[in-house]
């Protein structure tokens, strides 16, 4: 009985994995996994600016690269079978977002540089991704364009403190 029960696809499960067994032959994947996969990536794509992450990402079953389905316009793609450790999720212009503060006028925001840079490197080397939110807590919330050094890219400065008030206002608004 449980079988003819439609899920959020509006189709019996069973529909749904011959459907993700045509796409995915050598993966076992279940509808309630393809929700939940479905459910990850639209609250990331919700609370992260896509300047910080990277575009393709690794599929570790057939050792190839795939379109990060975390950015928003990217397809879905399994979460079972990608690489989602920090140093694959996330790209090196969030690096470069914290190299370009100023250690002066950071202090405004009652901390310095080097825990800037501590929170970033704990964000894009942890075990888990989930430190994304503490270091928007910590640091993304409270930084301004008048936060970084003159010599900063102004271009890329300004688009990624557009992307992260975007990302935060609408992510806090669901």
């Amino acid at each position: 009985m449980s079988k003819f029960i439609p899920t959020r696809f509006f189709l019996p499960d069973d529909i749904v994995q011959v459907i993700a067994g045509f796409l995915w032959a050598h993966v076992h994947l279940r509808a309630s996994e393809m929700a939940e996969d479905i459910d990850f990536y639209l609250m990331w794509r919700k609370a992260v600016p896509p300047i910080f992450m990277t575009c393709a990402i690794l599929d570790t079953s057939q050792l190839c690269y795939v379109a990060n389905p975390m950015r928003d316009c990217h397809p879905y793609w399994p979460r079972k079978l990608l690489d989602l450790t920090p140093k694959n999720v996330w790209g090196g212009s969030l690096y470069a977002f914290g190299a370009m503060i100023c250690k002066e006028r950071i202090r405004e925001v009652r901390t310095y540089k080097r825990c800037c840079l501590r929170w970033i490197r704990d964000c894009t080397e942890n075990l888990e991704i989930w430190y994304w939110f503490d270091l928007q807590q910590k640091l993304l919330s409270k930084i301004r364009i008048e936060h970084f050094r003159q010599r900063g890219h102004r271009g890329f400065l300004q688009e990624a403190l557009q992307q992260v008030a975007f990302y935060t206002l609408s992510f806090s608004a669901s």
